[in-house]
């Protein structure tokens, strides 16, 4: 895992994820709430970048994870939702 960014953050419905690799790879991507259930899950295949959008616009204010799992690698970072 080269690079990963989450933005915007704290956001208010639709977060982007900006993933970057040194080789090429699969990717799972779930996005859980506090209590650790998933929400959200995608597979990608063969890349090397990728944005995801994750859209919370559906569920109430509060903290999410983010977890990126490639290979034997596992990145989770905290997302934030709130309404001002």
């Amino acid at each position: 895992i080269q690079n990963i960014n989450l933005f915007p953050n704290p956001t208010m419905d639709v977060a982007t994820l900006d993933m970057t690799f040194s080789k090429i790879v699969d990717v799972q991507v779930q996005v859980l709430n506090i209590m650790g259930q998933v929400l959200f899950e995608t597979s990608i295949g063969k890349i090397m970048e990728e944005k995801v959008e994750l859209n919370l616009e559906n569920y109430p204010d509060g903290m999410y994870f983010v977890r990126v799992k490639v290979d034997s690698q596992t990145v989770v970072k905290k997302l934030m939702k709130n309404h001002p």
